[in-house]
């Protein structure tokens, strides 16, 4: 069975349990799997231009700097002008599969806004959206879905094939062992959900809150275990930090359901998308 899946079927459980949400007649994605399996790319220059000139994309300093560190990235090139609505479907859609952000996870992601430089569009316009995928050593393959038609399963491949040397044991081991961990989590979050509703239905009858606060101290525990693999899994695998300036596209257009924890869609308040651990 296919991650993407397994995935929707825990966020399906935390639809049901989330009564509050179901009360609004939609489902907010809560924002620690969003955090895990989301698209977040910083929004970086592109290459130097002089006149009608254009350097490499392969010099571009995010692509440098993941080269130094023996690093994939991935740079999103695509006009910042072009219709809101147009655009962000064609986000919204690539990002449904959850396997895809966990394989930009294991790269340096860069976005260029191509609205910003008249010549970088000029070049580049006519193939925008347009990702350009770049191997440890910086080799580069161009996934071009102009007309914004979204092909998950092209970037997939490419960032694969850019990520079999450099991500460890490899690119699908990873994506496997971090999606179980990301449906384990949905799931755990559900039955969460679902005791902190008991809670609060058991009023002031001291004996039910007493067992449903055990029942919750327990599901602590095993977030806390989970968490605590999930940070051995990060560790294992090498990969690039998330910078904090880091933007989440993909999110569901407005007017629809959809996760608006965080309108800005900034990364989040830490590093990798982990580290959820309760302060002592």
């Amino acid at each position: 069975m296919r991650i993407a899946a397994l995935v929707a079927g825990s966020l399906a459980v935390l639809s049901l349990a989330d009564t509050a949400s179901a009360q609004r007649g939609g489902f907010r994605m809560p924002e620690e799997i969003v955090q895990r399996v989301g698209m977040f790319f910083d929004d970086v220059p592109g290459p130097l231009t002089e006149g009608d000139k254009i350097a490499d994309l392969d010099t571009v300093e995010l692509v440098r700097a993941a080269v130094a560190a023996k690093q994939p990235s991935v740079l999103y090139l695509v006009d910042g002008k072009a219709d809101e609505e147009t655009r962000g479907n064609f986000e919204f859609q690539l990002a449904k599969d959850p396997e895809l952000g966990i394989e930009l996870r294991c790269f340096y992601c860069g976005r260029i806004d191509l609205a910003e430089n008249a010549e970088l569009n000029k070049r580049f316009g006519a193939e925008a959206p347009l990702f350009v995928v770049f191997d440890e050593e910086g080799k580069a393959t161009d996934v071009s879905m102009a007309e914004y038609r979204p092909s998950a399963a092209k970037l997939k491949k490419a960032l694969e094939k850019a990520g079999s040397g450099a991500v460890k044991p490899s690119m699908a081991a990873f994506t496997k062992s971090y999606g179980k961990f990301v449906r384990e989590l949905g799931l755990l979050l559900a039955r969460k959900t679902a005791i902190e509703g008991r809670l609060k239905l058991a009023g002031d009858d001291e004996g039910k809150r007493k067992k449903i606060q055990k029942d919750l101290e327990e599901v602590d525990k095993e977030e806390q275990a989970l968490l605590a693999d999930e940070e051995k899994l990060l560790e294992k695998t090498r990969l690039p930090e998330r910078s904090k300036s880091a933007r989440r596209i993909g999110e569901r257009p407005r007017g629809d359901w959809g996760d608006r924890n965080d309108k800005n869609g900034k990364g989040g308040k830490n590093d990798r998308g982990g580290k959820d651990k309760k302060k002592d």
